[in-house]
């Protein structure tokens, strides 16, 4: 409830979803680099 009035708030509503697609292609290239690191 709070996180959806912050960005609400302080993004606009298209910011707010290119930030999600952002944060999501972020996790996943940490994901990556993690399951790397691991490999070797």
């Amino acid at each position: 409830m709070t996180e959806r009035q912050n960005n609400t708030s302080s993004t606009s509503k298209p910011k707010t979803f290119f930030q999600r697609i952002i944060e999501a292609r972020q996790r996943q290239a940490d994901r990556y680099i993690a399951e790397r690191r691991f490999d070797f």
